[in-house]
Formats: structure tokens, C-alpha cells, sequence
């Protein structure tokens, strides 16, 4: 999911919750439980929303984004180049920029 090799200190944060009681069964649930969506379950969602998708996921591919960006009608889709699944950890500047960047209303320099 990350796209590169993750740091100790990474592995220690993402492990701590697992630690936690019931949590192995909670994401047990969820991924038995968790299926695409459909485009009746998002096409009427018209508040403006900002895809940021890393180019490099696996998990979630940016094929999906496309899919998610050509279905809502108020939807920008922003590529960050050599991220994996989770972009606003790996890619901190740039995911941060690109957000502020929408929320100033600033859709350009999203891209």
C-alpha cells in the first residue's frame, strides 16, 4: 500500500492499533464485508470533491478514480506521481498542497 519501504517507527504506528481488543475482528468485518460501490450510490453526490489518488496503487488502482471522477458530477481527480495507496503519508507536501489548494477554491493548480 505504501509504494516504497516503510520505516520502523511507520510499522510500529500502523501495528499499535491492531494491539487494541476486538480490533482484529473489526477489519476482519469490514473486508469480508466491504464491496465496490455502485454508481447509484455516489452519481447524486454534488458537493465539489477532490480525488487524490497515488499513481502507483494496488490496492485501490487509479482506474477506480477515473471511474469515481467520470461518475460525480463535481469532481476533480489528482494524480500524485510515485504514490502508493496512501499519498498523504508518503507524499506529505504535496498531498497537503493539492488539498489546500482545493479548499481555497484554487482547482488549477490541483492538477
Amino acid at each position: 500500500a505504501y509504494g516504497q519501504n516503510v520505516q520502523e517507527a511507520e510499522l510500529s504506528g500502523y501495528l499499535r492499533p491492531l494491539q487494541v481488543s476486538g480490533t482484529s475482528r473489526a477489519w476482519s468485518d469490514l473486508l469480508t464485508t466491504t464491496t465496490s460501490f455502485e454508481e447509484s450510490d455516489v452519481e447524486n453526490i454534488a458537493i465539489p470533491s477532490l480525488l487524490l489518488w497515488g499513481d502507483e496503487d494496488t490496492w485501490v488502482t487509479p482506474k477506480e478514480g477515473e471511474r469515481l471522477r467520470d461518475i460525480l458530477p463535481n469532481a476533480e481527480l489528482s494524480i500524485i506521481s510515485g504514490s502508493g495507496h496512501t499519498p498523504m503519508e508518503t507524499h506529505v507536501e504535496d498531498f497537503n498542497e493539492r488539498l489546500l489548494d482545493f479548499l481555497e477554491g484554487d482547482w488549477e493548480s490541483v492538477q
